[in-house]
């Protein structure tokens, strides 16, 4: 019996070595991937695929892989890994389903999630705790400020996620408001655009101020309520556009605390409230 058991026991252990090498393989390709960029060109299905060639890029990948390795040496299963190909489906060649284009942006970052939560919870289950009991254990002290934190790490992943683009829409106009109340002392924005005040974060020229007509004395005010640029004016004042930005972070993170305490105080039940924060922060 034992010479019939030692050959299925080497076969196993090659069988398991090949999948841990698939599986470092396909987490270091996936981080390189998750990095690229993706557009159609206007003709057709054609598109245009950029990949980053750094050694940034490099550390992530490897950084992926590093963190599979340490999940299996705690003895997680590598199942999760399989929603992987999820973001592989962009960048598989020839005609597609232009739906595969969502896991090529910010969603990633989902998948990624969802698998590192997977992987911890495996890894937990295989020291023999429930991953439900761990997480009531480590969360369930401090429900809220844990609702916060975890709001705040969302929302920081996904300011990371935009870094590169400037303020869009309404942003610059809110923010031409706070320079005049702190340069200025005053709602009248008409000479903050004349001097440019906004190339301060926002590149390029900005359209015209965002009114509807002047006012009795002739002056220009914007149509945007003045509240949020008088709240974010000290953060402003401290770290320009990326300071308001940390700071509205925060506040939101604030925010999604108190959405799970009151949906706590009106169930008095923390799944309804965890499933509450989730609609509020997701």
């Amino acid at each position: 019996m034992r010479d019939i058991l030692l050959p299925i026991r080497s076969r196993q252990s090659a069988v398991s070595r090949i999948a841990l090498a698939a599986a470092l393989l396909a987490a270091a390709l996936a981080a390189w991937l998750s990095q690229g960029s993706l557009a159609f060109t206007g003709v057709g299905h054609s598109r245009i695929a950029l990949l980053p060639l750094s050694i940034p890029s490099a550390l992530i990948a490897a950084g992926a892989t590093g963190v599979v390795w340490l999940a299996w040496r705690a003895g997680a299963s590598l199942a999760p890994l399989w929603l992987l190909a999820l973001l592989v489906l962009p960048w598989i060649p020839g005609s597609t389903p232009a739906a595969f284009l969502i896991w090529s942006g910010p969603l990633a970052m989902l998948v990624w999630a969802a698998i590192a939560l997977s992987l911890a919870a495996s890894s937990i289950e295989a020291t023999g705790v429930e991953p439900s009991r761990w997480f009531a254990r480590v969360v369930g002290a401090r429900p809220v400020w844990s609702a916060g934190a975890l709001a705040c790490a969302i929302y920081a992943v996904a300011a990371w996620q935009v870094v590169p683009s400037r303020p869009e829409g309404d942003e610059p106009h809110y923010l031409i408001i706070t320079q005049s109340l702190l340069k200025d002392r005053d709602l009248r924005i008409e000479n903050n655009h004349r001097n440019g005040d906004y190339r301060a974060f926002y590149g390029g020229q900005l359209p015209k101020p965002d009114y509807r007509r002047a006012g009795r004395n002739g002056e220009i005010y914007s149509i945007h309520a003045p509240g949020l640029p008088a709240l974010v004016a000290p953060a402003f004042a401290i770290g320009g556009y990326h300071g308001v930005v940390v700071f509205l972070i925060v506040l939101a993170s604030f925010g999604s605390a108190l959405a799970w305490y009151l949906a706590w105080i009106v169930t008095r039940r923390t799944d309804a409230a965890w499933f509450g924060w989730a609609a509020v922060t997701l």
